[in-house]
């Protein structure tokens, strides 16, 4: 086995197991939100603004990100570093949002996190064609946005066992509005502790330690000797 099939092992397996963090991340805010507005005392209808902050920041993280990463991260310590870099502020960042309690606080920080999901994902199926080249880098693509697939069920899981366990029954909608419904849950939520932090906040946690664990592959593969392949190398300029 040569250093750069070993490089690539090394690469595939961090890509594969951050991306599943990517989906876990993604999908914990939308059971959350209750807790969220109840965190920093808005209503349901407007904690909904963190999925427009998190889309802006998704697309503004992409763009810069086309034009940053080929441009300036153009050794392998430099991408490498640059995706670590990226995906453990994603990481670090979803382990803070249950602890804001300021509305806009929350926005800058989940519109931020976004810019840092959308340049990491953006360099990274870059990179796989990048090594792989157009051909045998299909599969690899399919089964890295497989795993953010994956990433998703998975949340729908975690999230479940931290939610409160008794919820309003379906003839409470007839004398409780909704929003009532959601301040009861959020509160009941907030009120429960476990491990001396609110109960709901460890999804958030559990899915932000995953990605900033998963994601030091690439930093460890930034000081390895393994040389990096390069489809391209070999290819003229024109």
């Amino acid at each position: 086995m040569n250093d750069e099939t070993k490089w690539l092992i090394g690469y595939v397996l961090s890509s594969w197991l951050s991306n599943f963090g990517h989906g876990m991340v993604v999908t914990v805010i939308g059971p959350s939100q209750p807790y969220l507005a109840y965190n920093v005392g808005v209503s349901i209808d407007t904690i909904n603004l963190v999925w427009t902050a998190g889309f802006l920041g998704y697309t503004v993280g992409s763009i810069v990100t086309g034009y940053v990463f080929r441009r300036f991260c153009t050794t392998n310590r430099k991408k490498m570093l640059f995706l670590w870099l990226t995906f453990f502020g994603n990481g670090a960042i979803m382990i803070s949002l249950p602890f804001i309690n300021n509305f806009s606080g929350l926005v800058c920080a989940r519109c931020l996190q976004n810019i840092f999901l959308g340049a990491y994902i953006t360099a990274d199926t870059s990179l796989v064609v990048y090594t792989m080249g157009p051909i045998k880098s299909r599969p690899f693509t399919f089964a890295l946005h497989s795993l953010i697939g994956v990433g998703f069920l998975a949340a729908t899981f975690l999230v479940k066992p931290f939610l409160p366990e008794d919820e309003p029954n379906d003839n409470s909608q007839n004398s409780i509005c909704y929003q009532n419904v959601t301040e009861t849950i959020a509160t009941s939520s907030h009120n429960a502790l476990l491990g001396g932090v609110p109960k709901i906040a460890w999804p958030f946690i559990i899915s932000g330690a995953w990605c900033m664990v998963f994601c030091s592959g690439f930093a460890i593969l930034s000081i390895l000797p393994f040389k990096m392949p390069v489809y391209y190398g070999t290819t003229s300029t024109t």
